[in-house]
């Protein structure tokens, strides 16, 4: 995961590796990702002096780029480990429409499957709306699917085995975008993002953010997980964040079928105060063990 805040904006996300050098291929996306992303975004020091600069460029053809971009490095830098292992991609900025002064916007990009999850609160209500901003890109999503087939790809479906796979040579991938896995590119693979309709945050309402690998979505719906971390106050994100993650190990380690083995879980809380100029962000992960 990676948390960059300065006054003006907030920029957070997480990776989740797989494959044998999963964890390489994630570090470097975690190390070049953002800053590549806030380059081509041309986010400044100082907002003012780019306020009528900052956005010539659209987030999405940005973060396009910036995930091309990444994507180019990694198999320069790690042309054989990266093969066969990738990682997901999910990154979200918040920024203010009138520099520190507007109401805040959230961004997204994203390939794969660590879903970001967006949850609202209006003024006065007791119930949270909570909405997953894009579809998770599994191989049997139906335009994923199309993609795929075109280029000549074969999917396993899904059952009570385990989710659907892209075929590729001697393994199977279970999401249909990442950054490597450059073995899946001739059968549809692809690392361009899905980039989220943005979010206006009201300042009456409460708002919570919550990135998370598929070791949290996998056992807890985004309701239950926003319904766990609205207990904790926006002070507490890191008691939410850590609650959050046992809750999921937990629940990994009462599924029998599962040989004993907990996936990887990364946590990314924000709890944007819309009255204040900078958000919080609490993130925590625990690595894939056995138990």
């Amino acid at each position: 995961f990676f948390v960059l805040q300065r006054r003006e904006w907030l920029c957070f996300g997480v990776m989740d590796g797989h494959g044998d050098f999963g964890h390489l291929v994630s570090h470097h996306a975690q190390e070049h990702l953002p800053k590549c992303t806030l380059d081509k975004f041309k986010v400044c020091e100082s907002w003012e002096s780019c306020a009528t600069s900052a956005f010539a460029e659209s987030w999405e053809s940005c973060a396009t780029s910036a995930f091309a971009e990444v994507a180019s490095s990694l198999e320069a830098e790690l042309p054989e480990k990266s093969r066969a292992s990738g990682t997901t991609a999910s990154v979200a900025l918040l920024t203010r429409e009138d520099g520190d002064r507007g109401r805040l916007r959230l961004r997204c990009a994203f390939v794969g499957d660590s879903s970001i999850v967006y949850a609202r609160r209006a003024q006065g209500a007791a119930t949270w709306e909570v909405r997953q901003l894009g579809e998770n890109h599994k191989p049997d999503r139906k335009d994923e699917l199309a993609r795929i087939e075109a280029c000549g790809g074969q999917v396993l479906p899904g059952g009570s085995r385990g989710p659907s796979r892209l075929l590729v040579k001697k393994f199977g991938l279970a999401m249909s975008r990442s950054i490597g896995d450059f073995d899946g590119i001739e059968v549809g693979l692809i690392s361009e993002p899905e980039v989220p309709e943005e979010v206006v945050l009201e300042e009456q309402d409460e708002h919570i953010i919550l990135i998370c690998s598929d070791g949290v979505w996998d056992m807890m719906e985004p309701a239950s997980a926003v319904q766990l971390v609205s207990r904790f106050g926006p002070e507490n994100c890191q008691g939410a964040a850590e609650k959050l993650a046992s809750k999921a190990q937990n629940r990994w380690q009462q599924e029998d079928d599962m040989g004993g083995t907990v996936d990887d879980i990364t946590v990314c809380i924000v709890r944007p105060n819309t009255a204040c100029r900078t958000p919080s962000a609490s993130p925590t992960t625990i690595r894939e063990q056995p138990w």
